[in-house]
């Protein structure tokens, strides 16, 4: 069964605020982003820098990644990340951004954590 989706404005209220956030990887969602005001810095792809964690088998995170490509988006701009692709944003100064979650154009993937393969 699809999992719900929404289009979600979140504004960080001071410096840093999502400086913390893990990485993540979704099986069955695309994410896409789209800076409304201020600036995120962005990394896509590469591998967990640490174990993987998931309570859905849909959603993991682990603390950071080893790898990928980084990039920083400022107001106006956006980005696609595919299901199925390890990302990482920070926010260093305040910024308001939207993301909308949809359902993965390729359907379901599965991620094998590195001590199962």
């Amino acid at each position: 069964m699809p999992r719900p989706y929404s289009v979600l404005r979140l504004k960080t209220t001071e410096v840093g605020v999502v400086l913390d956030r893990p990485a993540e990887w979704h099986a069955d969602e695309d994410d896409v982003f789209v800076v409304i005001e201020g600036e995120m810095h962005f990394t896509l792809g590469g591998e967990p820098a640490g174990p993987a964690t998931t309570k859905d088998n849909l959603t993991w995170v682990c603390p950071e990644l080893n790898g990928g490509k980084s990039f920083i988006l400022k107001k106006g701009e956006g980005t696609h990340i595919p299901a199925g692709t390890w990302h990482q944003w920070t926010a260093p100064t305040p910024a308001t951004y939207a993301v909308a979650k949809v359902p993965a154009a390729e359907g379901r993937i599965e991620f094998i954590p590195e001590e199962k393969r």
